[in-house]
């Protein structure tokens, strides 16, 4: 008899557990910022780059408070599902923001740039090496037809695909490198070797006024 108790206790213990209309027992939060207009996000501390199913439409630069369930998909970039609850906190660009932007205003206003790539080459300083493994996957979807690797200077010049008047000699080497101001902002300088033409340098600064790069050139 008291084993027909115990086990119909722990039945009841086992029901008591179990997640009632949908619900899961486990909720993780954390903050992460949208980085594309596609609600492409990225969160330093733990995912890294993500996507989530969402029916509302988030502004690059957004920092987003996100509570969901804790399951993370494991593809790249991850996916989250549907979470519980979005919470808009601010807005903010961060340095893969800023980069793209730069990227972009840089190699956009010189056609030479884009001709004749066989392959990117990436050396990117002064950020994390979660922020340039982002930046790598989105150079690679925006020149989706060329190969986009991860290289410093160094490496190569040792391999010869560095030429002897600096220029890269199969496709575009994109060097961007980043110095943090005490104003929160940054200093920098994006090197282009290619190809096709001569080594270009482009220098400025960017500060952060209300959340967005405001972005300089010398």
């Amino acid at each position: 008899m008291k084993r027909i108790l115990l086990g119909v206790c722990c039945l009841i213990l086992l029901v008591s557990c179990v997640p009632k209309n949908g619900e899961t027992s486990s909720k993780k939060t954390i903050i992460a910022t949208v980085i594309t207009d596609s609600n492409l996000l990225y969160d330093e501390e733990s995912i890294g780059l993500f996507t989530m199913n969402y029916d509302t439409t988030f502004e690059i630069g957004d920092v987003l408070e996100i509570e969901f369930s804790g399951m993370v998909a494991e593809s790249y970039p991850a996916q989250i599902g549907k979470p519980f609850k979005v919470t808009l906190l601010r807005k903010e660009e961060n340095s893969i923001v800023l980069i793209m932007k730069l990227l972009r205003e840089t190699i956009d206003s010189d056609s030479l740039l884009t001709r004749n790539l066989k392959e990117i080459s990436l050396d990117v300083q002064g950020v994390t090496s979660g922020e340039i493994n982002v930046v790598h996957y989105l150079v690679s979807s925006w020149f989706n037809q060329q190969e986009v690797i991860v290289q410093n200077y160094n490496d190569l010049v040792n391999s010869k695909k560095i030429d002897a008047d600096f220029n890269y000699v199969n496709g575009l080497l994109i060097k961007v490198v980043l110095s943090l101001r005490s104003d929160h902002g940054y200093d920098f300088e994006i090197d282009l070797y290619h190809s096709v033409n001569e080594k270009k340098v482009v220098r400025g600064w960017a500060e952060l006024i209300n959340g967005v790069y405001k972005i300089s050139y010398e």
